[in-house]
């Protein structure tokens, strides 16, 4: 999700850009890597793990960085939601935890972490693990005029509580767990005939051709309710939402 919004605005900017995941390994052989040493590409993503995995093309891809051409194109290393390196490192995605190796094999090269999300404490550990000791923190605080909080009571039907507030406004619904997602799903299309066309579900067990054409569906306006999980939270700049709503 996150790569994805940023791609776009690339896309939109005319910037040649490049992205190495594991949705698209098939696609990275020498030629490329070729292409990208030769600086073909203003901007390059990179998955942790296409880059620490241990098959044939995590091993183009570490040759990529031991290369003196490259290192030498590169203004910067950036790591979008650096806060997955505290938060994911241990267990979910370990590849998290060994980005801090990117500096050392790219000595000299600026290196930046965004986030807002990161707690003091979480800060200080990712620091750590990315061994940035002498690192300069810059925070910003930004205080959006246009936005509201509010807390409205759990009934004991939480189900019908949550559908009177769904009408035809862009709205995100973020779940826990995945198996209250569905079954908020299967309600809604069971009770409200008028969303069953307009909903939408996105959480991280789906595959990503699914999951990339339920976001353009909901970023295009043909579906205006997505039921998601955190998986939809990274990266999510769809500036037309009106209302978002934590269940449960």
């Amino acid at each position: 999700m996150l790569c994805h919004s940023i791609v776009q605005k690339l896309i939109n900017a005319k910037i040649p850009h490049i992205v190495l995941s594991g949705d698209n390994s098939d696609a990275i052989d020498s030629d490329m890597i070729r292409r990208i040493t030769e600086g073909e590409f203003r901007a390059v993503f990179m998955s942790p793990e296409i880059i620490f995995g241990d098959c044939p093309t995590s091993k183009l891809v570490q040759g990529l960085w031991h290369n003196t051409c490259w290192r030498k194109l590169l203004l910067a290393i950036v790591v979008d939601e650096v806060h997955c390196v505290e938060k994911w490192g241990d267990k979910f995605r370990p590849e998290y935890s060994r980005l801090g190796e990117l500096r050392i094999w790219s000595p000299g090269v600026p290196f930046v972490g965004v986030t807002a999300t990161l707690t003091a404490d979480a800060l200080t550990q990712t620091m750590d693990k990315l061994f940035l000791s002498m690192a300069n923190v810059l925070r910003v605080q930004e205080v959006s005029t246009n936005v509201r909080l509010e807390v409205h009571t759990q009934p004991k039907d939480a189900k019908r509580g949550l559908s009177r507030l769904l009408g035809k406004d862009k709205t995100i619904v973020y779940f826990e767990k995945i198996s209250l997602l569905i079954d908020v799903f299967k309600y809604l299309s069971r009770t409200r005939p008028d969303l069953r066309d307009k909903l939408g579900v996105y959480f991280s067990t789906l595959t990503s051709q699914h999951k990339e054409a339920t976001m353009f569906k909901f970023v295009e306006g043909d579906t205006h309710v997505l039921l998601a999980t955190e998986a939809a939270g990274m990266g999510c700049d769809i500036p037309d939402v009106v209302q978002v709503i934590q269940y449960g």
